[in-house]
C-alpha cells in the first residue's frame, strides 16, 4: 500500500514539474520575442532552467503514450519554446523533441500542432544542412496547412521551401515558391508577373 502511494506521489511530482517547466520555457520564449534587452533576459531564463526543462520534456515524451496528462505536454514542449530551442539546443535534440511532439499531436488529433511540428522539423533539418529532408517535411506541412486554412503556416512554408531549393541550387523551384508566397501574401496574379 505504501509503495502504491509513493508511485502516485512520484507521478504527481513529475507531472507538476513538467507542467511548471513547460510554462517557464514558454515564458523564456515570450521574453526573448520582446526584443532589445528582453531577448537576453529570455535566454538567461532559458539557460537557468534548461536542465529542468529537459527533464520535464523527457518525462512528458516518455509517458505520452500511457499518461493522458503527459500527452499534451509532449505536444507543447517543442512548440512553446521555438525560438530559444532553435538558438540554444542542437538541431538533433530539437528533432527528437519535435518527433515526440508530432506523435503526440497526431494522437491528440491536433492538426495545427501537426502542421507546426512538420514545419519545425523542416527548419531543423535545414539548420543541419539537409535541404532534401527539410523539403520532405515542408511539403507535408504545406498540404496540411492549406487543408486546415493555416495561412501563416502556408506562407512560412513556401518561403522555407524557397530557401531549401536555393540551397540545392534549384533556383527555378526556389523562385516558384517565393512567387507563390507573394501570391498568398498579397494576392498577386499573373498580370503582376512583370513585377516579380
Amino acid at each position: 500500500m505504501v509503495l502504491l502511494y509513493e508511485m502516485v506521489t512520484l507521478r504527481e511530482a513529475q507531472l507538476r514539474h513538467a507542467q511548471h517547466y513547460v510554462e517557464i520555457l514558454a515564458q523564456a520564449d515570450r521574453q526573448y520575442l520582446l526584443g532589445a534587452e528582453n531577448t537576453a533576459h529570455g535566454l538567461d531564463l532559458f539557460d537557468l532552467a534548461w536542465e529542468n526543462i529537459r527533464v520535464g520534456q523527457h518525462w512528458a515524451a516518455a509517458n505520452a503514450s500511457s499518461d493522458k496528462d503527459a500527452l499534451p505536454l509532449c505536444n507543447e514542449y517543442p512548440d512553446v519554446g521555438l525560438y530559444c530551442l532553435n538558438i540554444r539546443v542542437h538541431s538533433q535534440t530539437w528533432i527528437a523533441w519535435l518527433l515526440a511532439g508530432l506523435a503526440a499531436a497526431q494522437q491528440l488529433g491536433d492538426q495545427l500542432g501537426i502542421s507546426n511540428h512538420l514545419g519545425n522539423l523542416g527548419s531543423a533539418y535545414l539548420n543541419l544542412g539537409d535541404s532534401r529532408q527539410a523539403i520532405q517535411y515542408y511539403d507535408q506541412r504545406l498540404v496540411l496547412a492549406r487543408g486546415i486554412g493555416d495561412r501563416r503556416g502556408e506562407l512560412s512554408t513556401l518561403g522555407n521551401l524557397g530557401v531549401a531549393y536555393k540551397n540545392l541550387g534549384q533556383i527555378h523551384k526556389a523562385i516558384e515558391n517565393y512567387k507563390l508566397c507573394l501570391v498568398v501574401m498579397y494576392g498577386y496574379t499573373a498580370k503582376h508577373e512583370n513585377v516579380l
